[in-house]
């Protein structure tokens, strides 16, 4: 995990018009689990035709990181 990585993805995400509520992170040697908890720009749930730009947005976020 590299310093300042949610904050790029958190970037990404409201490109997308997405609000990032929570986020868990847990890290263990070199695996990583990151679970986003976001919503629509009106406060309900993302809707699942939206899922595939979420995706895009973290490699983008990754890629710009050098992750």
């Amino acid at each position: 995990d590299r310093p300042g990585i949610l904050n790029i993805i958190a970037n990404e995400f409201e490109k997308l018009q997405l609000k990032l509520i929570n986020a868990k992170i847990s890290t263990l040697g070199e695996r990583v689990d990151d679970i986003f908890f976001m919503t629509d720009r009106d406060g309900l749930a993302v809707h699942e035709s939206n899922h595939e730009k979420i995706e895009q947005a973290i490699e983008k976020a990754l890629a710009l990181t050098g992750d």
